[in-house]
């Protein structure tokens, strides 16, 4: 609703330009801002639960106002921004909302597409998980993508999976304008010289079955045979889940029946990857998993009023202001935001209390979680590589500070995230590199020698360790090479033993090191490599000496007399 007609720059007026309906009009202006319009505004917007539109609210209260296409001119404002004391006066200006209830109605943006079909309703992973391959997934930024019309949630980063499985390599050179290609059954296409190798034929299927590789990243395909019998041979694969995470080409075998199935000479499983697989999470928000074919298009969810291109959520925006004779003072917004932490050094074997100061923490304890680690590529919180930060307080009634108890661990830098959620709402922010744990210190080894050529265990005292196993390792520098333990077991934040193999390249002579710490766990430190209180030494084993002495002597018959000073007769 405009309100005053003052012209293309109102200036205030002398005596404080107080509030009322005689100085609106004139399009007080204490703040000495230029209105493009010519008119001051205030706006207000009335929402009816259960209506697809909204309704603009106008200043305006007595008979002699006007509202045309809502520009309004009042005569008599009134003192109340947007209500007229209770008895709202509508414009004919119409706001229609998008239903952000339903998922499949937020707005969305065409990505990419489908490289590989997506042939099961169910992750095969997991947890409901699933791995799937976009034609180009260097654009997927978002947490969660549509495909047709179900919603899948993005795990990670995209990395290698197995796009297709061929039985036969293709060779020559294919006709101007072509593409040398080869079928499942060695059928070469594309013209030229093109051939598939080798010539001959796989024989003796009697069934079909299913493939997959000796890594456990996921893999999982599906092959048909015809002709069952001595003349039998596949003559289909399907890749059901290529798999997450492959390094390399992945060796591809046959994992169930397959039965008689002989591969021709020279002839392997050929595994045709791609790096643009992403792990998902099938049926999100509520929609329902189904199936999908090839180039099928792949839209990033652009969330309704986010702020970033990572905070999801329908949310709502408050903005306060004062106002008093002279006019309305700035707005102020508050946001959610994190100001400050402490301590940002924390004990590996958790329980240290930290505070946190921040902007828009809420007053409820149990809509915000705290959490200590890492972030993904697209900004949202890793969730497999972070932990909470329990016992959350919120220690004043406007939620800027708040309090929780952390979770035992090691590693040399994490960051801060702080989510909150009602309802609808979901709000994150977060510190990079907001704390870090101690590094490790070695104290004392024993036993300091040990026995050269036989398998030495070594009890080592110290600080920091942690309380994870997986997050520990171990190992012996000498003035040869280094030699891990194996294994190294962790027995509480203060103690581990090491056990060393013999080794005749490498003697148990040198400083152990305990490292403490992954990638996943925020980085690796090392208890120093010098120092006697590190120090163990190889010693040789007993000897066993025989010795045989030559007799220069003359037996002593028994019962002579000869033998009296020997028998102390």
């Amino acid at each position: 609703t405009l309100i005053g007609t003052a012209g293309t720059s109102p200036v205030a007026s002398s005596d404080g330009c107080k509030i009322g309906i005689t100085y609106w009009q004139e399009g007080c202006n204490v703040k000495n801002v230029a209105y493009t319009a010519g008119v001051r505004s205030h706006q207000g917007l009335l929402v009816g639960a259960g209506k697809p539109k909204s309704i603009w609210l106008s200043n305006c209260g007595s008979s002699g106002d006007t509202c045309t296409s809502a520009i309004c001119k009042c005569e008599t404002p009134t003192m109340m921004p947007n209500m007229d004391f209770g008895n709202p006066v509508t414009t004919d200006n119409l706001m229609y909302l998008r239903g952000s209830g339903d998922p499949l109605q937020w707005s969305n943006v065409p990505t990419t597409s489908l490289a590989l079909a997506i042939t099961t309703t169910v992750g095969t992973n997991v947890g409901g998980l699933g791995n799937i391959i976009l034609d180009d997934a260097s654009a997927v930024d978002a947490s969660y993508l549509r495909i047709d019309d179900e919603l899948v949630y993005v795990h990670g980063a995209a990395s290698r999976g197995v796009l297709a499985v061929n039985l036969y390599q293709v060779t020559g050179n294919p006709d101007t304008g072509s593409t040398c290609a080869c079928s499942i059954v060695g059928n070469s296409t594309g013209g030229g010289s093109c051939a598939c190798f080798p010539q001959e034929v796989m024989t003796g299927c009697t069934e079909g079955g299913t493939l997959g590789t000796d890594q456990a990243l996921g893999f999982h395909a599906t092959f048909t045979v015809a002709n069952p019998g001595a003349g039998g041979y596949i003559d289909s694969i399907t890749v059901v889940d290529p798999g997450h995470g492959f390094i390399g080409i992945p060796e591809i075998n046959i994992a169930t029946g397959g039965t008689g199935c002989t591969l021709a000479q020279y002839q392997v499983f050929l595994a045709a990857t791609s790096s643009s697989v992403v792990k998902v999470e099938r049926g999100a928000l509520g929609t329902t998993a189904a199936t999908h074919t090839v180039g099928t298009s792949v839209s990033k969810i652009d969330w309704p009023l986010r702020g970033t291109a990572n905070t999801p959520g329908t949310q709502y925006y408050f903005r306060m202001a004062a106002y008093n004779d002279a006019g309305l003072s700035n707005y102020q917004y508050y946001e959610h935001a994190i100001s400050e932490l402490s301590p940002r050094l924390l004990p590996t074997f958790g329980g240290q209390t930290v505070e946190i100061t921040m902007e828009g923490g809420g007053v409820t304890p149990a809509n915000t979680t705290i959490y200590f680690g890492h972030r993904l590529v697209n900004g949202s919180i890793d969730y497999n590589r972070s932990k909470t930060c329990d016992s959350v307080t919120v220690a004043d009634i406007a939620g800027t500070r708040l309090t929780c108890v952390t979770p035992p661990w090691v590693g040399k830098s994490h960051d801060l995230m702080v989510e909150y959620k009602s309802g609808i709402i979901r709000r994150v922010s977060y510190v990079t590199n907001a704390v870090n744990y101690p590094a490790p210190v070695l104290s004392s080894v024993f036993p300091v020698q040990v026995i050269a050529g036989q398998e030495a265990v070594i009890t080592i005292a110290g600080l920091h360790f942690g309380l994870n196993q997986t997050d520990v390792i171990g190992a012996i520098r000498t003035s040869t090479g280094e030699k891990p333990c194996t294994p190294l077991t962790l027995t509480s934040d203060t103690s581990a033993t090491c056990t060393l193999k013999a080794d005749p390249l490498i003697p148990h002579t040198g400083n152990l090191v305990v490292g403490v710490g992954t990638t996943w766990s925020g980085g690796q430190q090392n208890t120093t490599a010098s120092g006697i209180e590190s120090r163990i030494k190889e010693i040789d084993p007993p000897a066993e000496v025989q010795l045989t002495l030559a007799v220069d002597i003359e037996t002593i018959p028994e019962g002579s007399p000869a033998r009296a000073p020997f028998l102390g007769g």
